[in-house]
């Protein structure tokens, strides 16, 4: 069964936030002066986590869904490019998808029967293979337009240095 395209794709997204700065144009070269993104700071959150969690909320194949990660990085490599071209953005952070394994609602879903794991493997290996991806992708950005700045912000590493240091940090368990 192929996974289906959700509705709030980062392509479809990333659409929205064109237009939300050039509303009356078919194209960025069509807005003239209109160079905003020149001096702004692009963030982009989680590109793809959207298409990821219809997707397995669809199909709740993890290995059905790992077939998606070359196309959703595409998409994403492929917007930056765009607004780098296009809009003259030169300054983005780019993070990637945090754990999903240790969210509680997709633990729930993709039970692996064990009560001490308090992530699910199976999960996390495959958001690791999204940002893998993306990571390199961002990297392949960076070589190609050396004048832009692109920074990836590791959402999974800080996520669970969070999670394995909750109780040093002041967070109490019950």
């Amino acid at each position: 069964m192929a996974s289906q395209a959700p509705q709030q794709s980062h392509h479809s997204q990333i659409s929205a936030f064109m237009k939300l700065f050039y509303k009356d144009c078919f194209s960025f070269h069509d807005c003239g002066g209109n160079k905003v993104l020149q001096k702004a700071i692009v963030f982009m959150v989680q590109p793809g986590f959207n298409d990821y969690k219809h997707s397995l909320l669809h199909t709740k194949s993890i290995s059905e869904v790992s077939k998606l990660v070359p196309d959703v990085v595409e998409t994403i490599r492929s917007s930056i490019e765009q607004l780098i071209k296009d809009a003259e953005a030169k300054h983005f952070v780019v993070s990637g998808i945090i754990p999903i394994g240790c969210l509680p609602g997709f633990r729930m879903m993709f039970s692996d029967n064990s009560r001490k794991i308090q992530c699910h493997k199976g999960l996390n290996f495959f958001a690791t293979l999204h940002n893998d991806h993306l990571w390199q992708a961002l990297e392949e950005l960076r070589l190609k337009y050396p004048e832009v700045e692109i920074i990836y912000a590791d959402y999974f590493k800080a996520f669970m240095t969070i999670l394995r240091n909750h109780a040093f940090l002041g967070s109490k368990t019950k």
